[in-house]
């Protein structure tokens, strides 16, 4: 018989407008359901994104929480301070590794708080108890830079670089982007007529 591991399911998901309190209840959308972003031009769109996950195999687990990013459905990229499309930014009003409270739905068990990251997506190892569920919350910004009209973000948490074991399908949420059109740019008024002096050839 082999040894007992750990088993990691990602469950709930739902994002927190902009730097509010760890607990506040200020959201972008509801709980594991498709949003849009509207992104200024030249800017960001800052959010917060809480994720829960909790162990359904008979053992504890120490993961460490790293947020990875999908674009258009292509590859799992690591969320850091420097990433493109998504990126770790500073929060005004929680600190780096604030311990988080429990905000979405119940998952199975006992709840152990988690913690936030501000800094470079990455929480401290965690230890989670078996059958315990957990929420981690990530300061985040959608940047306007590597971003085009109708891209898609999805966001998941992996153990450093290894995928859970489990992924609840509705929880990997698909951000959809909206990029205003400079045609939408309300164009001049003028006050007073423009008079052009045309120069004649020699």
């Amino acid at each position: 018989m082999g040894a007992m591991v750990p088993v990691l399911r990602q469950i709930f998901a739902r994002p927190q407008t902009g730097d509010l309190a760890e607990n506040a209840t200020t959201w972008e959308a509801a709980e594991n359901t498709a949003w849009t972003a509207t992104i200024p031009i030249g800017g960001v769109f800052h959010f917060t994104q809480r994720i829960s996950f909790q162990e359904e195999g008979a053992v504890n687990a120490t993961p460490t929480p790293t947020l990875f990013y999908r674009k258009n459905g292509g590859t799992w990229t690591r969320v850091d301070g420097a990433s493109s499309n998504v990126r770790a930014s500073l929060n005004t009003v929680w600190a780096d590794n604030v311990a988080t409270t429990e905000l979405l739905t119940a998952g199975a068990g006992a709840f152990q708080a988690g913690q936030g990251d501000e800094v470079d997506g990455q929480v401290p190892q965690t230890a989670i108890l078996k059958t315990e569920y957990t929420e981690m919350i990530f300061s985040l910004d959608l940047r306007e830079a590597e971003l085009v009209d109708t891209d898609t973000i999805e966001l998941r948490i992996q153990d450093t670089t290894t995928a859970f074991d489990f992924y609840d399908a509705a929880s990997l949420v698909v951000i959809t982007i909206i990029l205003p059109s400079l045609l939408n740019i309300p164009s001049i008024a003028f006050s007073k007529p423009l008079r052009v002096k045309l120069l004649s050839s020699l």
